[in-house]
């Protein structure tokens, strides 16, 4: 019997924090696979962030979802921070399989902009 995989999808929104994406990535891998789950993703190099925010990425992760078709049971649509509709919906509106929409809790301070920018530029 096949494993079943999740295709992974993060998102962004662009006057959030974009670099809690990368936390995000590294949770959802970790948690997925300690579940005994498959997962595909789409390289994080190809839109900012590595999330999909805007139209033209969600046209991107369609596409990507397209040519791996059948290699995937569901998608995990990923929130670590706000998601921008437009993108979330371009992205998934044909996914064809059930969507799995997993948002953080907010925590106090994380989504400060000084706080972020201090903390990435040292």
């Amino acid at each position: 019997m096949r494993k079943m995989t999740f295709a992974l999808c993060f998102c962004n929104r662009g006057f959030m924090p974009g670099e809690l994406i990368y936390g995000a990535r590294e949770d959802m891998i970790k948690a997925v696979t300690d579940a005994g789950y498959g997962y595909i993703a789409m390289d994080a190099n190809l839109t900012r962030y590595g999330g999909v925010e805007t139209r033209d990425e969600g046209l991107l992760y369609a596409k990507w979802l397209k040519e791996h078709e059948r290699k995937y049971d569901g998608v995990i649509f990923s929130m670590p921070i706000f998601a921008d509709e437009n993108g979330a919906i371009t992205a998934l509106q044909d996914a064809g399989v059930p969507i799995l929409m997993q948002a953080y809790p907010d925590e106090i301070g994380k989504m400060d902009f000084c706080t972020q920018e201090r903390r990435f530029l040292r």
